[in-house]
């Protein structure tokens, strides 16, 4: 999370961003890196594969900072509940970096 997460939350607000773009930003940036526990259940090592690359793709392509970044979301959202890929594991960590941010004085 320290290494991850708030780095990048802090980065998305400090340029502006708005508080839910930004914590879809954390979002990404979590599941494009992270050893995602709950995506490993339930996809194994595949599922897990496939939503970082998907997820490193779209940070790649400017994340929630390009236009129509909640379309190709969407579309990931798609074929992740069609496999039954939840990112839970990224998910608590966003809502654990909101906490330390807004403790931290954010």
């Amino acid at each position: 999370m320290y290494r991850i997460a708030l780095p990048v939350l802090r980065r998305l607000l400090a340029a502006g961003v708005d508080e839910d773009r930004a914590l879809v930003g954390t979002l990404m940036a979590l599941m494009a890196e992270l050893t995602d526990t709950n995506l490993l259940w339930r996809g194994g090592a595949a599922g897990l594969a496939d939503v970082q690359a998907a997820a490193a793709a779209f940070n790649a392509a400017g994340g929630v900072c390009r236009p129509g970044w909640r379309a190709r979301l969407m579309d990931m959202h798609g074929w992740m509940v069609a496999r039954n890929l939840s990112p839970g594991g990224s998910a608590d960590l966003v809502a654990a970096a909101w906490l330390v941010h807004g403790l931290e004085g954010g």
